[in-house]
């Protein structure tokens, strides 16, 4: 439910946006075009609203294997999200810096939980087949 609000919120975001340019849907996918940062956002949003449309039970149970290969792009799409808010905030970017970090720094450290967990298991590998060489059990 969490990547659903996500788009929901993503969504109001669009929404205000849209209410900030009075609803012109040509001048405003003209703006979308021809800045970077709001190319960037959009391209944000799409991915989101692929991972929410396949968010359903139906969906996990048809797509079954590649359900949690496409829903792996939800990383991708948060780097999205956060270099579009760096670039939206021209001069100020204290705020896109705490968020860049609130998402990098679980992200990191599960990266690298999963690292030494793999670096650990591979050296008691090494360490079991080198002991078996020596004919120690």
């Amino acid at each position: 439910m969490f990547g659903v609000g996500t788009f929901l919120w993503a969504g109001v975001h669009l929404a205000l946006y849209l209410a900030s340019v009075k609803f012109d849907l040509v001048f405003s996918g003209s703006e979308i075009i021809h800045r970077a940062y709001l190319t960037i956002g959009f391209a944000a949003l799409s991915g989101l609203a692929v991972l929410a449309s396949t968010s359903t039970d139906t969906s996990i149970s048809r797509l079954g294997r590649w359900w949690k290969r496409l829903h792996r792009w939800t990383y991708r799409i948060a780097a999205l999200a956060i270099l579009h808010f760096f670039m939206q905030s021209k001069i100020d970017t204290s705020e896109a810096t705490l968020m860049a970090g609130l998402f990098l720094t679980p992200m990191l450290s599960s990266w690298t939980a999963t690292n030494s967990l793999f670096c650990s298991m591979r050296a008691s590998r090494v360490l079991i087949s080198s002991m078996n060489e020596f004919g120690v059990k």
